[in-house]
């Protein structure tokens, strides 16, 4: 087995790129027409046009996590949570409908609740879209560490 390499994940690449051609199709169509004649509406929606298109680039194209030999850290536009190794004291995979997310917590109780389930990063818990390779990482990186448990959840709601 391959020894832990610290590696860094980005998300959301396709369905980002799915939801911005079009728009960014129409922004240039919006603006081509502005250059025609000026229009308040158009000049509105291009503005509108420009604020989603940067909403889903930043949500879709600059969230990432990073695993390095010593921490976890989820860094977004707006925020970023950093779990060292030593602080993490569960881990896992959760299970809601179709969709699979891995979580590090350092909650001392299962971070996530079957009545209401809130699958989203908190200060105790980073929560990243499932994937393969930042899975078996993410297992790499917890191999002899005997005090970190793995509990899985799974959400039919």
């Amino acid at each position: 087995m391959p020894e832990f390499q610290t590696r860094s994940y980005t998300f959301n690449h396709p369905l980002a790129a799915l939801l911005m051609v079009p728009l960014i199709l129409i922004e240039v169509l919006l603006a081509i027409g502005l250059g025609n004649e000026f229009n308040f509406v158009a000049a509105l929606m291009l503005v509108i046009t420009a604020a989603l298109i940067l909403v889903i680039a930043g949500y879709g194209f600059f969230r990432t996590i990073r695993i390095s030999h010593h921490d976890v850290q989820l860094s977004g536009l707006s925020k970023k949570i950093t779990l060292s190794k030593q602080e993490i004291k569960r881990f896992g995979v959760v299970k809601y409908r179709a969709f699979r997310f891995i979580y590090v917590s350092k909650s001392d109780s299962g971070p996530f609740n079957p009545e209401q389930p809130n699958i989203s990063p908190t200060p105790e818990t980073i929560v990243f879209q499932y994937r393969k390779g930042a899975w078996d990482n993410l297992n790499k990186w917890f191999e002899g560490k005997s005090d970190a448990t793995r509990e899985d959840f799974h959400f039919r709601n």
